[in-house]
């Protein structure tokens, strides 16, 4: 990672992360998320599934990978700053 300028504390957990991700995504898939509606965390989110919302519409999805890609790149330089 010597070119890289993440910490190594932060590189070493990601892989943890994106395996939790990857696994709450799984869930969600097989209908087994109602973790969401348990934990009381993620209310908006649950909100937007009850209204019907489709959060994967084609017609946002350019809009919502930037706005997402924008978060990341964000918080990633926040954590090594």
């Amino acid at each position: 990672m010597s070119s890289c300028s993440l910490p190594t504390a932060i590189a070493r957990k990601i892989p943890a992360d994106v395996a939790a991700y990857r696994e709450l995504e799984a869930e969600w898939q097989r209908g087994e998320a109602d973790w969401a509606d348990r934990s009381g965390q993620f209310e908006r989110v649950v909100c937007v599934f009850d209204e019907g919302i489709d959060p994967d519409a084609a017609n946002t999805r350019d809009e919502r990978f930037e706005f997402g890609l924008e978060c990341v790149l964000i918080g990633v330089t926040a954590r090594i700053a």
